[in-house]
């Protein structure tokens, strides 16, 4: 069963239509001090307060939502390069995982930075139990025809918010998080596209889609820079958790 893993119960009773099925469309900015809780908190903050705004939250909506997952990365090697192969996601405690397959981002050639990719969420009610990941492993073996590596895994912490775009009707997801690989660790901001109002779909051509989005996105994210950067550092980015994953890799073999 397919499912939008971390925003599922904050989406609930909402009736949206994804303009992009089976893609994910974000903007991503690190975060630094490595602090989502209070970042969320003086965001919501500012948009409650920032009047004219094209984005609001929601009624009934407003709360902020956080999880913790497990993020087990699995690669296999093209051209001496890791390439991402999936993902298995799950929380000890928790009667479900997701088994999440990414292709390479598609680069909007833009100063808005946004990413495009494909991917494929498969969600599975159960604990995740060793012969679980893998079966999972030799299936994938099987199916790329390529040996896959397991590279590590990754704890991730995300904080997160639903705004509207109130003359469009899309939502948007702004999520800090704090990842920690070993001694490693990584903060980002992603603000991603979850849907429109069914009320308020209308049939455009795939192109000017993106265009409207990645607008709308770079609108956002230029508010959350200008509102919130005296508090933190930000800096935009297009440096992906399996990217990071590999740099801490890489920095281990250095030592």
């Amino acid at each position: 069963m397919n499912s939008t893993m971390s925003m599922n119960l904050i989406l609930e009773g909402l009736d949206i239509f994804d303009e992009f099925e089976g893609n994910e469309i974000e903007t991503k900015i690190e975060l630094y001090p490595k602090k989502p809780d209070l970042f969320t908190c003086l965001l919501k903050k500012n948009i409650e307060e920032s009047k004219g705004f094209l984005f609001k939250l929601i009624p009934k909506k407003e709360e902020i939502l956080n999880w913790t997952y497990y993020f087990d990365r699995y690669s296999y090697k093209r051209w001496s390069k890791f390439v991402e192969a999936y993902t298995l996601i799950y929380n000890p405690n928790k009667e479900k995982f997701w088994i999440k397959i990414k292709e390479l981002p598609e680069n909007i050639k833009s100063k808005n930075e946004i990413l495009i990719r494909k991917e494929n969420l498969v969600r599975i009610e159960r604990k995740m139990t060793k012969m679980d990941s893998d079966l999972i492993l030799q299936r994938k073996i099987k199916e790329l025809g390529k040996e896959i590596f397991f590279l590590g895994t990754i704890k991730r912490y995300k904080v997160y918010l639903l705004l509207q775009n109130h003359k469009s009707g899309r939502y948007y997801s702004v999520s800090a998080d704090r990842c920690q690989y070993k001694k490693f660790t990584l903060s980002q901001i992603e603000i991603e596209y979850k849907g429109i109002t069914k009320i308020r779909k209308i049939k455009l051509e795939t192109a000017e889609l993106k265009k409207i989005v990645t607008q709308e996105i770079f609108i956002l994210s230029k508010f959350l820079m200008k509102k919130m950067g005296n508090q933190f550092k930000l800096k935009k980015t297009k440096q992906t958790k399996f990217e990071w994953l590999c740099s801490c890799l890489d920095q281990e073999k250095s030592r």
